[in-house]
């Protein structure tokens, strides 16, 4: 009823817990009326466990009443802790685990042996299915209830037929534990094989949705008219002209991008002399795999970046008319694909390296619920948000990619015109007629076309991302 925000459950629910406040209450009464010396410890910890049980039903029964989620989450999480500690305080399980400590079964067995994420590659959240890695309970599995902070967490663990007495009965018990002690249940096969079909398909739709917000920008920076002097249906023809491209060249390169930013992320956590649980370390790496992960997709990119571009600027009608038009001069080509590839390199790199990293940093230090934001609408702030903070950053480059590649276009229509000019040379050349015609402001022409863009782009992508993530958890989980 929690996950699901099934408020008017949820509000029943208050009842029953208030009815198992007053059966503790009267157990502890009944049991011990007039406790002994020897009782009166068992009775004050009784006691405080029921306190701790009250003032978390009563913090529960306001958030529902106020349908905030994460209050709930966390009230109910103390609840849960409260109401195991007083049954084991009352020794009311009914069964006994004998295994005080589950440690000494993996004396032998190294972490890198166990099945797990590490938490500076993706740290455990709410409603995360994790494995205990250290301590007395090392190899037991369960779910986050809550978290403290950085500090602890609450987990419900899967249930121990020890505790219930028999085969068919079992109890789930709810501990609190370090944070460092927990960490995500998944094998990497299937974090890069869910990332790859995932970001696919999260890419598709982004394409499809903002697509002709990419073919404004590309009209607005090589100085065209946004919109033609034609009827509506050619107009928004034309602004997705050019898609096909876009999304042969997209879909596998974000795929790429976001299944190897996450592999090279967690092979630099393997590594000997980093501590791979330290979620500290999660930003210090990222940046560079961002980049690292970024690479292989622009050999993809820079051909189709030619294709799309020319359609978008109206230079061709048609896929096929601009690849044959490429195609006809081989030597040009090739001088086209390595200027593209290297222009593309210079603009992608400190793209990659962004995007994902602001993403995940406002993702794990930004939690909108407090000011009344749903949760499944966050992913879609944080999108938007680190996307029109890329987008910006990385006008300039964009911009000066757009300049020479419409240059390159031109060559192309003009044979006699063809350029020895180095990519370097090129992009120090455009960078400084910029500077000055139009000085500083000059690189950020078009960048609120494009903060908006790539904004648009990031919140849907993130947020159809994140409804497919959590969608694999619970097939995963089931």
């Amino acid at each position: 009823d929690i996950y699901t925000e099934f408020w008017e459950s949820l509000s029943s629910d208050v009842m029953i817990f208030q009815a198992y406040e007053k059966l503790l209450e009267l157990f502890m009464q009944g049991t011990y009326p007039d406790p002994t010396p020897q009782q009166e410890q068992i009775v004050s910890a009784l006691r405080f466990e029921l306190r701790q049980f009250h003032q978390a039903l009563t913090d529960f029964h306001a958030c529902v009443n106020n349908k905030n989620i994460r209050g709930t989450e966390k009230a109910f999480a103390e609840m849960s802790v409260a109401y195991d500690r007083y049954l084991k305080a009352a020794a009311l399980y009914e069964g006994y685990d004998p295994m005080t400590s589950t440690e000494v079964l993996y004396k032998d067995v190294t972490d890198s042996q166990l099945v797990y994420t590490p938490s500076a590659v993706q740290k455990p959240a709410v409603r995360d299915e994790v494995l205990v890695i250290r301590g007395p309970d090392k190899g037991k599995m369960g779910r986050v209830i809550w978290l403290y902070g950085q500090l602890t967490a609450t987990v419900k663990l899967e249930p121990n037929p020890l505790l219930g007495g028999s085969e068919v009965r079992s109890f789930r018990e709810v501990k609190s534990f370090p944070q460092s002690w927990i960490a995500l249940t998944r094998t990497t096969e299937q974090n890069r094989v869910l990332d790859l079909i995932m970001a696919g398909i999260a890419t598709f739709f982004t394409c499809c949705l903002t697509y002709p917000l990419e073919t404004i920008k590309a009209r607005v920076q090589a100085g065209q008219k946004v919109f033609e002097e034609k009827d509506i249906s050619q107009t928004v023809i034309g602004l997705y002209s050019g898609l096909l491209s876009t999304l042969a060249r997209e879909i596998p390169a974000k795929s790429l991008y976001i299944s190897g930013f996450n592999s090279i992320t967690r092979f630099f956590c393997l590594l000997p002399f980093i501590d791979a649980n330290n979620p500290d370390l999660k930003l210090l790496v990222m940046i560079p795999a961002g980049a690292l992960a970024y690479f292989p997709g622009t050999f993809l990119r820079a051909p189709f970046e030619l294709l799309s571009r020319q359609m978008q600027t109206g230079i061709f009608e048609t896929e096929e008319q601009a690849v044959k038009t490429l195609l006809s001069d081989r030597e040009m080509l090739q001088q086209n694909l390595v200027r593209s590839w290297g222009l593309v390199l210079l603009r992608g790199l400190p793209f990659g390296a962004l995007q994902y990293s602001l993403y995940d940093f406002l993702h794990e230090n930004l939690e909108l619920v407090q000011y009344g934001l749903p949760l499944s609408l966050q992913p879609v702030v944080w999108g938007a948000a680190s996307g029109a903070i890329t987008g910006l950053l990385t006008n300039p480059p964009d911009l000066i990619l757009s300049v020479l590649l419409t240059e390159q276009d031109r060559n192309h229509q003009d044979k006699h015109n063809e350029s020895e000019e180095n990519i370097l040379a090129a992009f120090l050349r455009t960078s400084q007629s910029i500077y000055q015609t139009e000085g500083v402001a000059g690189f950020f022409q078009g960048g609120a076309a494009r903060a908006l863009q790539i904004a648009m782009e990031s919140c849907v992508f993130f947020t159809i991302l994140e409804a497919l993530k959590d969608g694999a958890k619970l097939i995963l989980d089931f």
